[in-house]
C-alpha cells in the first residue's frame, strides 16, 4: 500500500473583508516545504462612490436659485507580497512568523462639479484632482493556524510594514459661463500638481489583519 503524501500547494482567501464589509480583496498561495513555507499574496482594494446634491445659493443680484452640484471618487488600491514563513507546529495548531517583500500602488480620481443657473445665464465650476503613489517596502508577520484536517486550514495573521513611497498629486479647477441663449464658454482654469517621496512605518491592528481559509492539495 502506498504511503499518503502530505499535500505541498495551499490556496486561500481571506474572509476578514467579508466581515468587516471592505471593499478589499485578498488571495495568498503557499507552497509548503516541511517547516517553511514560500507565500504570494495578492491584494485589492476597490472603492467607488458619487452623490448628487441640490443647494439654494444666492446670486451677485441678491436673488436666490438651486445650484446643482455632483461628485464622484474612484479609488483602485493594489499590493504584491511575496516572502517566506517560518512554522512551529503544537498538535494541529500551527504557530508562524515570517516576512514579505511588498510592492504596492495607489490611485484615487475624484470629480465635482457644480451648476449655478440664473436669470443672466449659468455657471459651472469643475473641479479633478487626482492622487497616485508606488510603494515599496518589508512586512514582518505573525500568525496562527489550525488544521481541520489534510486540507482545510484556517489562519489567522497580522503584519506592519516598512515603506518607501513616491506620490504625485494633482488637481484641476474650471470654470464656465453660458449666458441666456448663448454658447458655454471657458472663462478661467488653473492646474496645480505636485510630487515627492516618504518613508513610513504602518502599523494597525486592523489595516493587515488576515483571516484565511486555505485548502491543500
Amino acid at each position: 500500500m502506498l504511503a499518503q503524501t502530505e499535500p505541498h500547494h495551499e490556496i486561500a482567501i481571506d474572509a476578514a473583508p467579508i466581515l468587516r464589509t471592505s471593499n478589499g480583496y485578498t488571495v495568498m498561495y503557499r507552497y509548503h516545504f516541511n517547516q517553511f513555507l514560500a507565500r504570494a499574496q495578492a491584494n485589492i482594494y476597490i472603492e467607488n462612490s458619487s452623490n448628487d446634491a441640490v443647494n439654494n445659493t444666492s446670486t451677485p443680484f441678491g436673488s436666490n436659485s438651486n445650484s446643482f452640484t455632483s461628485t464622484s471618487s474612484n479609488t483602485l488600491n493594489t499590493e504584491l507580497r511575496i516572502g517566506l514563513q517560518r512554522n512551529y507546529n503544537v498538535e494541529k495548531w500551527i504557530f508562524y512568523i515570517g516576512a514579505d517583500a511588498l510592492f504596492g500602488s495607489t490611485n484615487n480620481d475624484t470629480k465635482s462639479e457644480t451648476k449655478n443657473p440664473a436669470s443672466y445665464g449659468t455657471t459651472r465650476y469643475v473641479n479633478t484632482s487626482n492622487t497616485s503613489s508606488t510603494s515599496y517596502g518589508l512586512a514582518p508577520l505573525v500568525g496562527i493556524s489550525y488544521e481541520l484536517n489534510k486540507h482545510f486550514v484556517f489562519s489567522i495573521e497580522n503584519s506592519f510594514a516598512f515603506t518607501y513611497a513616491q506620490n504625485s498629486s494633482s488637481q484641476k479647477n474650471e470654470y464656465y459661463f453660458t449666458p441666456v441663449n448663448g454658447v458655454e464658454a471657458l472663462n478661467n482654469t488653473d492646474h496645480i500638481s505636485a510630487s515627492g517621496s516618504s518613508t513610513k512605518f504602518d502599523f494597525s491592528p486592523t489595516k493587515y489583519l488576515r483571516l484565511f481559509v486555505g485548502f491543500k492539495f
